[in-house]
């Protein structure tokens, strides 16, 4: 190892355990295995000369940033801390929300108080304020206010909630491993000892925050456990990040070790309602956790972290529903038709023209990321689509299966899948047999590359839960926070008319909650898909006004000629798209229908609109139909029909007589329909 990283390496363990008493923890993490080491605070050489073998080159090594009194991980071994640390993470691949790495270095160089210490980990940066003197932890109330400072410094920083004084942290000097295809340095990126606080003075007191051991209380005894339900094997097999937790493989997980583990699957269940007897009998088969080696105590602190963590985080969704209906009853029209038993506060809502209000030439130097484009051309994140048709004519089967071609990164007809982003679907009318029917017969295999999750109406009804309602404001909060945790950018509503039961479909006022909310997701970086009926105009059903903030608006019809034999067969046609003039003339009106394949499968055909429409037209003339029945039969002008024939006579597909050529023939049997090309 290179002599600089050596000394490096030893300035930084020296200063950051100086005057400690204790056990520092050395912890390596590789595709789930787990080893930890202990090496006494007076045997830092011992330390860095083992940290120079090539092994701690090949796995992903951490520190407990606080020393132990023993040689166990936990926090109430922890009886000295030195510093106050922030763990930053930067957008990549697996964590894109995360801020742009330029805006983290930006901020850490204008941060009051200034950082002691910053090792860029690799996908983010590790940031110490080194204190004046070790604090010593005498009771679980020095604990608490410890990590109360954590919280504040990472609240203030948008960092990492790990606050724990048994913290582990990349050791400088080793590799991050997260990313096998980019594997990148831990390196020292501002070392200055010399910068040191006290909590007694001004420099942290603002970072101060409370904080509590909340858990809930959980009675748990040997005999608890009984047989894991059979709705966690259907979860486990529909939703990847549980089943990437069960089988350990998680690369986004912060604390890698067994109980890391059983912490993070059982975060993940909450949701479901299981029984913490359920919940017992799941993390003793655990595969990643500690199974059966888990005691009662261990179980009931970790079940009931959990159940904390689920009621706080169900309470913040209240809070800000609270606000939301605040914030509506403060619209004047909103006023109005706010329900009865809200009472709305007389202040104003608190607006700061002065920062929100920019010249142009400023509002253009504000730097934003280039939206997602994920189904080229037309379907990028932060969007509202709708996609309207006739009762039967495959609404439901075009949006299960867009959704899982994303997933897949598998095209769609002629539109390339760029970007397999999470995607949810939710039901509102279909019985649950239906829909696992419908996806079994898309892909049986259901092989992924991002996760598809399903909310089914008629499942939730089983479970006792109350079936979603656009208009609902509780359910719409919750329901953002669900999407917004479990990093869902793509969801679809199927559809608008069951999800407002008693909603006045023609009444704008009525829909301009819904409306909102949806434009609170668009601003949160989530792309919506609504599903609607047609009326009896040819148009979407209801008010005009529900297309006034859709970017995409598409509609669904039978072709001229349609039989019930056909099965599900449509003209797709875009009404309204808002997208950049480059990107137009790759949009184009599509004929899909679904088919079954030699292997069973289903699977669609497709093929332009403008080009079937040549052929159908072709196809009957040659027959001797009149151009004026034609037009009236495709719903195309008389003149559409004379453009056609003109073409298809210069290119000697059709002859004088309006009969087809042997190369006109031809051109009507291509499948692609490359020979019939006739656009206005």
């Amino acid at each position: 190892m290179k002599k600089n990283i050596l000394e490096e390496r030893k300035r930084f363990f020296e200063t950051l355990f100086e005057g400690t008493k204790g056990y520092i923890e050395i912890r390596t993490i590789l595709e789930g295995r787990i080893k930890q080491s202990w090496y006494k605070t007076s045997e830092i050489n011992r330390l860095l000369i083992e940290l120079g073998s090539r092994y701690f080159q090949r796995v992903n090594t951490y520190f407990g940033v606080c020393p132990r009194t023993i040689e166990k991980g936990k926090e109430e071994n922890v009886k000295q801390v030195n510093c106050l640390w922030a763990d930053l993470d930067c957008a990549w691949e697996q964590k894109p929300n995360e801020p742009a790495r330029e805006e983290r270095i930006k901020t850490l160089e204008s941060f009051q108080p200034k950082p002691s210490i910053v090792i860029d980990s690799g996908h983010g940066f590790q940031v110490y304020w080194l204190f004046d003197k070790p604090e010593d932890i005498d009771s679980p109330e020095d604990i608490l206010r410890l990590k109360g400072y954590n919280r504040g410094l990472a609240e203030e920083l948008k960092g990492d909630k790990g606050i724990d004084l048994c913290r582990v942290l990349r050791v400088p000097g080793t590799k991050n491993l997260k990313d096998p295809k980019n594997i990148l340095a831990v390196t020292i990126t501002k070392f200055e000892p010399q910068i040191r606080y006290s909590l007694k003075g001004q420099f942290l007191a603002r970072f101060k925050r409370a904080t509590s051991n909340k858990i809930e209380r959980v009675e748990i005894d040997r005999d608890s456990a009984g047989n894991i339900p059979d709705r966690f094997w259907k979860i486990l097999d529909e939703n990847t990040k549980i089943k990437a937790t069960w089988k350990g493989r998680r690369k986004d997980l912060k604390d890698e070790t067994r109980s890391g583990y059983d912490m993070a699957l059982s975060n993940l269940l909450m949701p479901f309602g299981f029984t913490d007897s359920e919940l017992v009998s799941i993390l003793r088969e655990n595969e990643s956790g500690k199974g059966r080696e888990a005691k009662a105590q261990y179980l009931a602190m970790t079940i009931g972290k959990a159940k904390a963590a689920w009621e706080k985080q169900k309470r913040e969704a209240e809070k800000r529903l609270k606000d939301d209906k605040e914030r509506f009853l403060s619209l004047g029209e909103g006023k109005k038709k706010a329900p009865s038993s809200i009472t709305a506060k007389e202040e104003q809502p608190k607006y700061d023209l002065a920062k929100t209000i920019l010249p142009a030439g400023e509002f253009l130097k504000i730097e934003t990321p280039e939206k997602k484009t994920i189904l080229s051309p037309w379907l990028k994140e932060k969007q509202i689509i709708l996609i309207s048709g006739w009762r039967g004519v495959g609404k439901t089967w075009l949006a299960l299966s867009l959704l899982d071609s994303i997933t897949r990164k598998k095209s769609f007809g002629s539109w390339k899948a760029e970007t397999p982003v999470n995607c949810l679907y939710l039901d509102a009318e279909m019985a649950k047999q239906d829909l696992d029917e419908r996806l079994l017969m898309l892909n049986p295999d259901q092989e992924r590359q991002s996760q598809l999750s399903i909310y089914s109406s008629e499942l939730a009804n089983i479970l006792g839960d109350p079936r979603p309602c656009l208009f609902d404001l509780t359910w719409q909060a919750l329901f953002k926070d669900f999407l917004i945790v479990n990093q869902i950018n793509l969801w679809v509503a199927d559809n608008i008319t069951s999800l407002t039961p008693g909603l006045d479909e023609n009444a704008k006022s009525e829909w301009d909650s819904v409306n909102q909310w949806l434009l609170e997701l668009r601003f949160s970086g989530i792309t919506t898909i609504l599903i609607h009926h047609l009326g009896k105009g040819g148009t979407q059903r209801g008010t005009s006004a529900r297309e006034d903030n859709i970017d995409i608006s598409i509609q669904l019809n039978y072709p001229p000629g349609y039989v019930d034999t056909d099965g599900c067969k449509f003209e797709l046609k875009f009404t309204k798209t808002r997208l950049r003039h480059s990107e137009l003339k790759d949009i184009s009106d599509l004929q899909l229908q679904l088919i079954e394949d030699e292997k069973g499968r289903s699977t669609w055909t497709y093929a332009s609109i403008r080009k079937e429409t040549a052929r159908e037209v072709l196809i009957r003339l040659d027959r001797g139909d009149s151009q004026a029945i034609i037009a009236a039969d495709l719903n195309i002008t008389p003149a559409r029909v004379s453009q056609i024939k003109m073409g298809a006579q210069r290119d000697k597909k059709l002859d004088s007589g309006k009969k087809l050529t042997d190369k006109g023939k031809q051109a009507i049997g291509k499948d692609d329909l490359t020979l019939l090309n006739y656009e206005k």
